[in-house]
């Protein structure tokens, strides 16, 4: 039975009206019906989004606060009691990113090591996995149980009742709340300089296998820097590393780069 595609994003440009705002993202979906979750993420968070009232002067708290919203509105949409989705969304407006970050996608810059041609990866977010510290306080207050990750590469989970959920934070996985999974991001901004080539946000069938450097690497190897091939050889360099360790499965790839 092939697997379904839970992976979902956007890249919208001009936003809101706005020529000098991008907007980027990456949403993993998982469980029963996560494609649902993902896909309602991307059709509800933009417009939720370019109407807050924050978004031109704290885009940070637009996009925490959107994040929540949308995480809300979801129970009206479909049962995400076990379904849910990571989130990795930016904005970029002139030289600054903004970024909202729920669950295990992650968003890096490549950036011109001084006196080099190598591009040294930088992560602009934070996987939140259940043992991270912050996030496993957070869930044994809760009531909570949090595995660690296996020495066979297998991930942290934190458990309600008999599912395992290996990140601490999700737009859905409601039946999770109560064990202390909550959808609310981590915002972190950036100031781009003259060194950042390029900003890649990736799904975890990327980040599983392939390392940040790994990626800058890729992307240090594409001649004019072309995103849409950048995108090419970033999936091709995971699907690779895939049939490798993991055979004839592999998790859902998708690559978002500005």
């Amino acid at each position: 039975v092939q697997k379904i595609n839970q992976d979902r994003a956007i890249a919208m440009w001009p936003f809101a009206g706005d020529n000098a705002c991008f907007v980027g993202g990456v949403f993993d979906g998982h469980g029963r019906v996560g494609e649902v979750v993902s896909q309602y993420v991307i059709n509800t968070l933009p417009g939720v989004l370019s109407a807050h009232a924050s978004l031109a002067t704290d885009p940070g708290e637009a996009l925490r606060s959107a994040f929540c919203e949308v995480d809300r509105s979801l129970a009206e949409h479909c049962d995400a009691s076990v379904s849910g989705t990571t989130a990795v969304c930016s904005i970029v407006r002139g030289n600054h990113i903004w970024l909202a970050n729920s669950g295990d996608s992650r968003a890096i810059i490549c950036r011109q090591a001084p006196k080099s041609n190598r591009l040294v990866a930088v992560d602009i977010t934070f996987d939140q996995k259940p043992d991270t510290p912050a996030e496993m306080q957070r869930i044994l207050a809760c009531g909570g149980h949090v595995t660690p990750a296996g020495a066979n590469g297998s991930p942290s989970r934190v458990w309600h009742n008999l599912r395992g959920l290996a990140m601490a934070r999700s737009i859905g996985d409601h039946a999770a709340a109560t064990v202390g999974v909550i959808a609310e991001p981590e915002i972190t901004e950036h100031e781009i300089t003259d060194a950042d080539i390029c900003m890649v946000i990736a799904s975890d069938g990327v980040w599983e296998l392939v390392e940040s450097q790994e990626v800058a690497d890729l992307v240090s190897e594409v001649t004019d820097l072309d995103p849409a091939e950048i995108c090419r050889s970033i999936v091709h360099k995971a699907t690779h590393m895939w049939k490798v360790e993991e055979g004839d499965y592999r998790d859902d790839i998708t690559v978002v780069v500005l």
